[in-house]
């Protein structure tokens, strides 16, 4: 019998640093959907999670043999891109499908499947979005990421609301990590302050020490998980 986790964004990162410390437990099973394999790694999937069909193909093939011995199932959303960053009038339009697709499109997707899947099972199941801030509060040059990030959390609203009439519901929410030190926040620390006001405070949160690393967050995100107060909130922070 095992725990199964789905987690996209899995080669770096929070979904890499989630995906290591699960597999710590041997009574987990762990499936990683990511865009590139750079360590080769046999349980990771590579897949364009901005196609849906295919990250759906993906995630569906792995869990159907598995559901019968599952104890619990969890899909943790965890893919994202920041980009195309810009204040209105210099958004970079060529980016703004990829990152519908990718922010809200393949969460969609990937969470109406797995609902589907996971119908008639009797374990525990899961599904832990990697939200932000950024969702609940408007940023300067943020105009797309603020914008996705706030779709996720509905969508988890609504979900929430859906499976509360529910025998054995799904147990949701959308979680804001806090600010991590990872290559987002490079890409970030790179705009110039005409595409991105707030550079500068960024830039201090790095030079003070104010980021919390992928491994420390992955381990509060996991606590969080496995605690009570995973699906009372539909919309939470780690930091709260």
């Amino acid at each position: 019998m095992k725990a199964l986790y789905i987690i996209t964004g899995a080669s770096k990162g929070i979904g890499e640093a989630l995906a290591n410390q699960l597999e710590q437990d041997n009574t987990n099973e762990v499936l990683r959907l990511a865009r590139t394999n750079p360590n080769a790694l046999p349980n990771l999937i590579t897949v364009d999670l901005t196609d849906e069909s295919a990250s759906v193909k993906a995630m569906t093939d792995w869990l159907n043999p598995r559901l019968s011995e599952a104890t619990s199932v969890t899909l943790i959303n965890n893919a994202g891109t920041v980009e195309p960053m810009g204040v209105v009038g210099k958004i970079n339009a060529s980016q703004l499908s990829q990152a519908l697709m990718l922010n809200v499109g393949a969460v969609i997707a990937l969470t109406s499947s797995f609902v589907k899947l996971t119908d008639n099972l009797n374990g525990q199941k899961f599904v832990m979005n990697i939200s932000s801030g950024a969702g609940r509060n408007a940023y300067e040059g943020w105009g797309v990421y603020c914008a996705t990030k706030a779709a996720v959390d509905r969508f988890t609203e609504v979900l929430v609301k859906e499976q509360s009439t529910k025998t054995n519901p799904v147990k949701a929410t959308s979680i804001a990590p806090g600010i991590i030190d990872t290559g987002m926040q490079s890409t970030i620390r790179s705009h110039s302050e005409e595409y991105f006001p707030n550079v500068d405070r960024f830039i201090d949160y790095k030079n003070t020490g104010k980021l919390s690393s992928p491994e420390a967050t992955a381990a509060a995100l996991i606590n969080y998980l496995h605690s009570e107060k995973m699906g009372t909130f539909a919309i939470t922070d780690i930091r709260d």
